[in-house]
């Protein structure tokens, strides 16, 4: 899977299994969670602020978000449970990353 993290955040066993790090304070998951809980095209014209970076929302709907800045960038799934996070960084490939973390959380909601 070609991200640079993935996974539901705050999850101790999970962080520490990947070994990765992704700290994802308290303000970032209400940032996340109000992201799908406002209309769709609200959260794309306002765009995320996530771990301390503005973010251009390119997709929002009731179960994803994906968000860029410059190149860089943020996709969150929604699952049954968890918000998924997975992030890619310069050198990867966005679209890579979108279809695995959207693989990921269909089989995490079933």
């Amino acid at each position: 899977m070609q991200t640079a993290y993935a996974g539901p955040p705050g999850l101790a066993a999970f962080d520490q299994a990947l070994q990765l790090p992704l700290a994802v304070m308290p303000n970032d998951v209400r940032t996340l969670v109000n992201g799908f809980a406002k209309n769709p095209l609200i959260t794309r014209r306002e765009g995320l602020y996530f771990r301390e970076k503005d973010y251009k929302c390119v997709r929002a709907d009731d179960y994803s978000l994906y968000a860029k800045n410059e190149n860089t960038g943020v996709i969150v799934v929604k699952t049954h449970l968890y918000l998924l996070v997975a992030t890619y960084t310069a050198g990867m490939y966005p679209s890579v990353c979108v279809e695995a973390t959207e693989k990921l959380g269909k089989s995490a909601s079933h």
